[in-house]
């Protein structure tokens, strides 16, 4: 019988094949240093529980350093020899992002109040004692100030006053694919973002059955406490124009008729003891596929309750989707990677999950 399936997915007829068991995963790791909590002492902890997975392909999202990344992939090799993490890709300016009496007053602020703050608690101290004058900063310099998050107070001032740059964490997409199954191709779609670099991992994978067209992405966040550092256009239009450009090369793109899109799409719909994020969004993001997590009865994917993310109250949204098109067979979901550990920040050892999101899988049967 696995000759038989194996000599008709090599003749490209995948419609004549049987549907073969799948599992896909989607999980956000949560590595932003200096933005959530505890990244570089959770990273170990993390790929060691993906590693162990027993899925076949696995989207991640926000593993944004190179260490990070050269550490996964050691992690995961065993368990899934097929990876595709892309290069970053970083915009430097050929002149100065900042004039120094526009920078001057936030590296004053930030040195007077917030120079015992540690890595995890930097970018809290600056919005919280020195909005002002971080408000005030030109929109050119404000965009590369916020792409130092992670860094020092003074990688601001030795980067943005000599050539600006627009991406956090040196222009890394921060997702990556994990495939027990040959990946025959790879390609990339990258979109236009602030402060991050996004982009669409588009992968064929030779899955048992037949190939398949697999794409991985992180969509932009709709923040609501960070500024959107342009005078034209919000964080809500960034993602709206992402989705957009998603779908249509999606369309443009998939050959093998069979087609899964994962991963942090920063968007939902409200349901039974979830809120909606960006709803409307997803109303545009959703037409045609089958989301089998949220047909059945969800529980967040990033939830209040998280201690990464304040655990002081219940509530959340279902942001980590794994969504399917022209897929044969019966599906069921689940959330997991949602145990909790401790881990250190600043130096002290806090309540912690592996990140500050839950990961989802779906398993297709025939």
């Amino acid at each position: 019988m696995k000759l038989l399936l194996l000599l008709l997915s090599c003749s490209g007829k995948g419609e004549d094949v049987p549907v073969a068991p799948k599992s896909l995963v989607t999980y956000n790791v949560g590595l932003a240093v200096g933005f959530v909590p505890a990244a570089r002492d959770r990273a170990d902890q993390a790929f060691a529980a993906i590693a162990a997975l027993e899925d076949d392909v696995v989207c991640l999202q926000e593993i944004w350093l190179p260490e990070h990344v050269s550490a996964m992939q050691a992690a995961a090799l065993d368990s899934f020899p097929h990876q595709y993490f892309p290069e970053p890709s970083q915009d430097v300016a050929e002149s100065a992002a900042c004039l120094a009496e526009d920078l001057d007053p936030l590296i004053e602020c930030a040195d007077t109040n917030c120079a015992d703050a540690c890595e995890d608690e930097l970018v809290d101290c600056i919005f919280d004692s020195c909005s002002t004058p971080f408000l005030l900063l030109p929109y050119e310099c404000m965009d590369c100030a916020m792409a130092m998050v992670g860094g020092e107070v003074s990688d601001v001032s030795d980067t943005c006053l000599s050539n600006g740059v627009s991406f956090a964490y040196g222009g890394s997409y921060g997702t990556g694919l994990l495939s027990k199954w040959p990946i025959k191709s790879t390609e990339l779609l990258t979109m236009e973002s602030t402060t991050n670099r996004r982009g669409v991992i588009h992968a064929v994978i030779e899955a048992p059955d037949g190939d398949m067209d697999v794409y991985c992405t992180h969509l932009t966040a709709v923040f609501t406490r960070i500024p959107y550092p342009s005078f034209e256009g919000s964080w809500e239009e960034e993602q709206g124009a992402q989705i957009s450009e998603m779908r249509d090369w999606i369309d443009s793109s998939a050959g093998t008729g069979r087609v899964v899109l994962m991963g942090d799409m920063n968007t939902g719909p409200e349901g039974e003891g979830i809120d909606g994020e960006v709803a409307a969004h997803w109303d545009l993001l959703s037409p045609g596929y089958t989301t089998p997590y949220l047909d059945g009865a969800p529980t967040c994917t990033y939830c209040d309750n998280n201690p990464l993310n304040g655990g002081d109250h219940d509530g959340g949204v279902v942001i980590d989707h794994i969504m399917l098109r022209g897929m044969g067979g019966s599906f069921t979901a689940e959330r997991i990677l949602d145990q909790s550990t401790t881990a250190l920040s600043c130096e002290v050892e806090i309540p912690a999950t592996l990140s500050d999101h839950y990961g989802v899988r779906v398993e297709i049967s025939p």
